[in-house]
């Protein structure tokens, strides 16, 4: 049963307080009831709409033969909501249309505007040509509502109205209008104006403003948290919000307060009936964790998710595979990865529901994006060319900016895979747009100055909170020395023939302030050592901050330095010269990534090398373009060295692959490029290049003098390592050194 009939629901109460002693009107309430327990049934089976049919057919025959004008229109527009929902549109407006006519004809301006609003909100949202309609319904209602002074629902037309311009679109008009009653809310402190800030965030989505996104969930955010729920709807809905606001926070790349709010979102998402909510919010929640470096936590989440609820839908099924699939792809395990991606990718090739469903639209092509991206990274380029696809051409307007940016880049990826460069160029270039759009240097400098004015709002709270937790102890210590003068008031009474009661009194008297005295001196203390945390706290997060700047900004000048070192090779004449500047730009990139991916995550001390060895391939395989010819294999454990450890093993990595791409496979020869990194002991670990290639003699490599031989043997001796050259079937390089103890997993 589609949700929007639930708004008739109200019917039914008056439907219970209208019965009176005569039958007529009896056995019509009976009926009306029978058929809205039938219209509410669970599910969208016919048989149930046909049995609501048959009763409020009979309820309206009845009422007609009695000449009930008020239930003949009630039941009208039961009878009209049941049809619709059916999606038989032109009989159920004229059964609205028919109540709508009567109460014109009385002058009975509330009864109206009620069957308009009704009228509108039961029109289907799945049918976007019916969207102009459904808003001029809401639009008429709000405007009979006005003309009568009911602000309260004629807010809630417009509200409706908005949402219904959403799937015109209309973004323009739907912007403002929810702005009008966004303003119209704040000036009679409406409580839950935090579902206006959904809606208007959804347009800010739709129309590719993040930051104008950022600003109404981060609003959304704080309505909720000062809202007080109800019931347990408002649970539902508060999980459904705040899932919502990681959602956003995730686009703007905020990755921390992303992972916050889909906690807070999956917490709600618990204790609802939906399914699609349930798993939708495992999803998004398991990919944050993943973003967050939290692979391991990640993959025990999706499996509890599974354990406490069943998929009811192959849809659900196909999010469950591919969440699995990125949870293996983070840890490294790629053959479980790919069972679980090619799992979900046949789930979604036969449920057609999100190609046909505009709801499940963005879900299923963020699928189909993971699956391509994962045959991307493993060099699978048909199976990757396979589902670009799969993913569409034209956009429809509920595919946000940012997966269309996402959409491009794979396809690009993907063309230039499969040597089609001009159609990458064309999709590079149209990313690059899209991607400046959503992240411009102006953009990207409001949203650092919405987190800042989020940080002071959030402090300004804390001030207010412990100024009244002052007042409150100032108030408690008056109360207590107002007892006390009453103590020595009725002591100072006492007659001489009670001295020694009155002596015992007040050594008794005496100890008692020495123990409040102990007791204040504690509190002070206490109130020195709660401050000196807060300070340290605030210093620690300052730090925290100033790191990820430095890295950031490391990374920035890394590039800046490549792209002169890329200017300095356009503007040489090839030779030795050009080649020692590629191979300088290469190594300098090399530790480029990882400032990049200290700067992406949590984590400011170590380098997850699974994940870095993925990005530092694919770049050298983008910078030789060996084509399909060569092969890489990847056996990389989760080991995590921290920075000191991973740009001098990133350096030999990057030496030892590019000598691999240029002397191993002359010509056209095909060959395998193998990786492997493990920990052999609790302190060490094995780092190993090698090939399949012609290989070269040990005497060469003993008396070679190569720049790049000669930086690997100087970086294993930073790092206190051993080296091995080996020549037999190909080359192979291995690397034993030694880590901190507290590095690696």
């Amino acid at each position: 049963m589609n949700v929007r009939c639930c708004a008739l629901v109200a019917f039914s109460l008056m439907v219970s307080v209208s019965l009176s002693a005569q039958s007529d009107t009896v056995r019509i309430a009976r009926q009306v009831k029978a058929g809205c327990d039938y219209l509410f049934k669970p599910g969208n089976d016919k048989k149930d709409l046909d049995s609501a049919h048959y009763f409020f057919g009979q309820a309206l025959l009845l009422s007609r033969s009695i000449g009930s004008d008020k239930w003949i229109n009630e039941c009208l527009i039961w009878q009209g909501s049941c049809y619709l929902e059916e999606n038989r549109h032109d009989s159920g407006k004229a059964c609205f249309q028919e109540a709508i006519d009567y109460y014109h004809r009385r002058g009975d301006i509330p009864g109206e505007a009620r069957t308009w609003y009704l009228l509108g909100y039961c029109i289907s949202t799945q049918d976007p040509r019916l969207a102009p309609e459904k808003a001029n319904c809401l639009e008429y209602a709000y405007r009979l509502y006005r003309s009568i002074g009911d602000s309260a629902n004629a807010l809630k037309s417009l509200k409706a109205a908005a949402d219904a311009h959403l799937y015109e679109p209309n973004l323009d008009l739907a912007e403002r209008e929810l702005l009008t009653v966004a303003a119209s809310y704040k000036a009679i402190h409406f409580a839950d104006i935090h579902y206006t800030y959904d809606l208007l965030r959804v347009v800010a989505d739709l129309k590719g403003d993040l930051v104008k996104e950022v600003f109404y969930a981060t609003e959304m955010v704080r309505s909720l948290d000062s809202a007080k729920m109800k019931n347990r709807d408002d649970t539902v809905f508060l999980g459904s919000l705040y899932g919502n606001a990681g959602v956003t926070y995730a686009s703007a790349a905020m990755w921390d307060r992303a992972l916050t709010f889909a906690r807070k979102g999956w917490k709600a998402a618990q204790v609802t009936d939906s399914d699609d909510e349930y798993f939708g919010k495992m999803s998004a929640l398991c990919q944050d964790l993943v973003r967050n470096d939290s692979a391991r936590e990640a993959l025990r989440f999706v499996l509890a998710a599974i354990r406490q609820r069943k998929p009811s839908s192959a849809f659900q099924e196909a999010r469950i595979a591919t969440s699995l699939g990125t949870c293996y792809q983070a840890l490294g395990q790629l053959k479980k990865a790919e069972r679980q991606f090619l799992k979900g990718a046949r789930i979604l090739n036969i449920d057609r529901r999100f190609r046909k469903d505009p709801g499940y639209a963005q879900a299923g092509q963020e699928m189909f994006l993971s699956i391509g991206n994962f045959f991307l990274l493993t060099h699978e380029y048909g199976k990757a060319d396979f589902y670009a696809q799969r993913l569409p051409s034209n956009y429809t307007y509920l595919i946000n900016l940012g997966q269309r940016a996402r959409i491009q880049l794979f396809r690009s990826r993907v063309d230039s895979a499969m040597g089609r460069y001009h159609s990458a160029l064309q999709h590079f270039a149209t990313y690059q747009q899209m991607n400046d759009s959503l992240f411009g240097i102006q953009k990207t400098i409001q949203l650092q100055e919405l987190q800042m004015k989020y940080a002071l709002d959030k402090k300004d709270n804390d001030i207010h909170l412990q100024a009244a937790n002052i007042q409150l102890l100032k108030k408690e210590n008056e109360l207590q020395q107002m007892q006390a003068g009453r103590s020595r008031n009725l002591r100072n009474m006492m007659t001489i023939a009670l001295l020694f009661l009155v002596l015992l009194v007040g050594m008794v008297y005496n100890r008692y302030r020495v123990k409040q005295q102990r007791n204040r001196q504690l509190e002070l203390k206490k109130d020195e050592i709660t401050a000196k945390n807060q300070q340290l706290e605030h210093l620690l997060q300052e730090n925290e901050w100033l790191l990820q700047e430095v890295h950031h900004r490391v990374k920035n000048n890394l590039q800046t330095v490549t792209s002169l070192l890329t200017s300095q090779m356009e503007s040489a004449e090839k030779g030795p010269a050009v080649d020692a500047i590629r191979e300088s730009r290469q190594r300098i990139e090399a530790i480029a990534i990882i400032h990049q991916r200290l700067y992406n995550s949590n984590n400011f001390s170590s380098i997850m090398m699974p994940a870095y060895v993925a990005d530092l391939v694919e770049h050298l395989r983008e910078a030789f373009r060996p084509g399909p010819r060569i092969i890489f294999s990847l056996d990389i454990e989760p080991v995590a060295l921290d920075i000191s450890a991973a740009l001098p093993a990133a350096l030999i990595l990057n030496e030892a692959i590019s000598n691999a791409l240029k002397h191993a496979f002359p010509g056209e020869m095909p060959g395998t490029i193998s990786v492997h990194i493990s920990r052999v002991s609790a302190g060490k670990v094995l780092l190993e290049v090698s090939d399949d290639g012609i290989g070269f003699s040990e005497k060469a490599v003993i008396s070679s003098k190569s720049f790049g031989i000669r930086l690997i043997k100087g970086l294993v001796s930073d790092i206190s390592g051993e080296s091995q050259i080996i020549n037999g079937n190909g080359t192979t390089v291995r690397v034993l050194f030694c880590i901190n103890s507290n590095y690696g997993t």
